[in-house]
């Protein structure tokens, strides 16, 4: 299912790992205005997060992770590479990805 949701252009996916972008699609590199390259060698997502929102986004993300199989639902802004805070909304979930703890983000702008 994530290869699935990861190789579609339907909505925007990234796979997280230790708050990390480790996977997206071409609409989430489309969402933030860069590369994939560029966002998977960040060193965390909140690198692209919204300063007024990246308390909420931690928070988020450290209940998922804590609360597996319960999805979570947010809206934050995001960072364009223009500058620009870009408004979304995102569900996520906590999974294993190539045997490892990840969290699941799917987003589509508000």
């Amino acid at each position: 299912f994530c290869q699935q949701v990861l190789t579609t252009e339907t909505v925007a996916a990234v796979m997280l790992q230790n708050k990390k972008i480790v996977q997206l699609n071409g609409r989430a590199a489309q969402l933030f205005g860069k590369e994939p390259d560029e966002l998977m060698g960040l060193p965390s997502i909140t690198s692209v997060i919204a300063y007024e929102d990246l308390e909420r986004v931690r928070a988020a993300i450290l209940q998922c992770n804590t609360s597996p199989n319960q999805i979570f639902a947010i809206d934050f802004g995001i960072t364009h590479r223009s500058g620009q805070v870009v408004p979304i909304t995102a569900q996520g979930i906590a999974l294993d990805f190539q045997s490892q703890p990840a969290v699941m983000l799917v987003m589509n702008k508000l």
